[in-house]
């Protein structure tokens, strides 16, 4: 997180993705057309990714799709 706060130029890169993220217009993750009954295949999709297995957190398709919720 801090690599990629560095190179975003910030020390809180979270926030700095929301501002950029309003900045292009969206606000929820349902402002990119994602339709809600399809959270959990997404989520099941993310976790299955490369970049999802290299994450030093192991993280499950459940606990993916409660955050995706929580931005929803």
């Amino acid at each position: 997180m801090r690599r990629f706060g560095e190179a975003l130029g910030t020390d809180d890169p979270a926030a700095r993705v929301e501002e950029l993220a309003r900045l292009g217009g969206f606000d929820r993750l349902r402002d990119f057309g994602v339709p809600e009954e399809e959270l959990a295949e997404v989520a099941a999709a993310t976790v299955e990714r490369a970049g999802a297995k290299a994450n030093p957190r192991p993280v499950s398709a459940a606990e993916v799709e409660e955050l995706l919720r929580s931005i929803y």
